[in-house]
């Protein structure tokens, strides 16, 4: 209770001075302490020990204010590793949900164990937070999520770490479960994603991943619907400098969906653009009843007018699909919004025979479109991905009997 109070004392200074005092770096000891950065949401704050929030009715920082969080939350620890959270359990009734509800500052080297997230009807739901704005997560690590959103609609959305986020880096995060029964379990009935349910301007995922990715107790149905394995739906960014990316990171598990399941992008908007590399999903694609792909399930497109480009490079795909395509769920060779650079998806592991609709056996030289399917034997032979160019430095290429990881 003590080490609570000075906790308490160092936060009411900070909110007394406030940005005199911006150095002060305040302890986080408790889960009572984490509640408490809501008092001071530009303070810098730094966990000391793991917390337990087990019995703990936690609800999202900065709901009481309506302010984002523009400081730091560090959970380094001195001795190696990260400071653990364990058994966090978020919800809050008619209000977007997460640690934060809304993040532009930068949370980093945590590891959080058995979280469970609540979500209410019609918001953003995410881990650290609900929206991020040129925020950055980074070094963060989660064994066994359960993330429950009713919300539907297009303009919210539910993600295994940020609801929506803009300008956004993640970095160094990964999620699974240790536990044999659990996952990271996500429902939704609209936009989901592993990572983000909505990725808008200038978001980046960088060396992150999303394993054992299961679905959750119910599945979108409708119009909107959109699961990928690190992101739900990529929003219109209008210009190229304003891309979304993916970098060395992955995808492995299952999802459900009605319509476009990806298996690292459910849906990318016709003005976006997006820049894929290094990257490949192995996820299991199922209940979809239109668009479901390899790696992306619909990129959407006008009849006429513009659209932005989406590339692929050095990227493969290899989850079993019911309903879909190899890459991307409704391609069409006709428009030269898909480019692909050295990437593959298994014919017989996805059980599709082409890259993206519409797309036959002759259009296999299509230079923008050059998304080729391999037998299982080949996508786990290592010169398939030497005569690709392939990085070796970026990845360990197979030997037989396996496929490409990531170093």
């Amino acid at each position: 209770m003590l080490l609570s109070n000075k906790h308490a004392f160092l936060i009411s200074l900070l909110a007394f001075f406030g940005t005199a005092q911006a150095e002060i770096i305040a302890p986080i000891t408790n889960c009572a302490d984490l509640r408490n950065i809501s008092d001071y949401m530009a303070g810098h704050y730094m966990l000391t020990q793991d917390i337990d929030c087990v019995g703990v009715e936690f609800h999202p920082i900065g709901s009481s204010s309506g302010r984002a969080f523009t400081g730091t939350l560090d959970g380094e620890n001195p001795m190696g590793g990260a400071f653990v959270i364990r058994n966090l359990s978020i919800e809050s009734a008619g209000l977007p949900v997460g640690l934060f509800v809304s993040l532009e500052g930068r949370v980093s080297n945590i590891h959080f164990q058995n979280a469970e997230v609540k979500g209410a009807h019609d918001q953003n739901v995410g881990l650290i937070a609900a929206q991020a704005d040129g925020a950055e997560i980074s070094n963060i690590t989660v064994d066994t999520l359960t993330l429950i959103s009713p919300g539907h609609g297009n303009e919210h959305a539910a993600g295994g770490i940020v609801g929506y986020a803009e300008n956004t880096t993640l970095s160094h995060v990964r999620l699974y479960s240790t536990h044999k029964d659990e996952g990271i379990s996500i429902a939704n009935l609209a936009p989901a994603g592993g990572l983000i349910g909505i990725a808008n301007t200038g978001t980046q995922i960088i060396a992150s991943s999303v394993e054992q990715l299961k679905p959750g107790k119910y599945f979108c149905i409708v119009e909107d619907c959109a699961f990928g394995g690190l992101i739900g739906v990529v929003e219109n960014t209008f210009l190229a400098e304003q891309k979304v990316t993916i970098s060395r990171s992955f995808a492995r598990g299952s999802i459900e969906t009605g319509k476009n399941g990806g298996g690292l992008i459910g849906r990318v908007e016709p003005y976006a653009y997006v820049d894929i590399d290094n990257s490949y999903a192995q996820v299991r694609i199922s209940e979809v009843n239109q668009y479901g792909g390899g790696l992306i399930g619909q990129a959407k497109e006008l009849i006429n007018g513009p659209r932005g480009n989406i590339t692929l490079t050095h990227v493969y795909a290899a989850g079993r699909i019911d309903d879909g395509r190899g890459i991307v769920g409704n391609y069409d060779k006709s428009s030269p919004r898909v480019k692909s650079v050295g990437s593959f998806f298994d014919k017989e592991a996805t059980g599709r025979k082409y890259p993206g609709d519409r797309y036959t056996a002759h259009d296999e030289n299509n230079k923008l479109y050059q998304s080729i399917g391999f037998n299982t034997a080949a996508m786990q032979s290592r010169q398939t991905y030497i005569a690709a160019g392939w990085d070796e430095t970026i990845w360990d290429l197979p030997q037989g009997s396996a496929y490409p990881t990531l170093k």
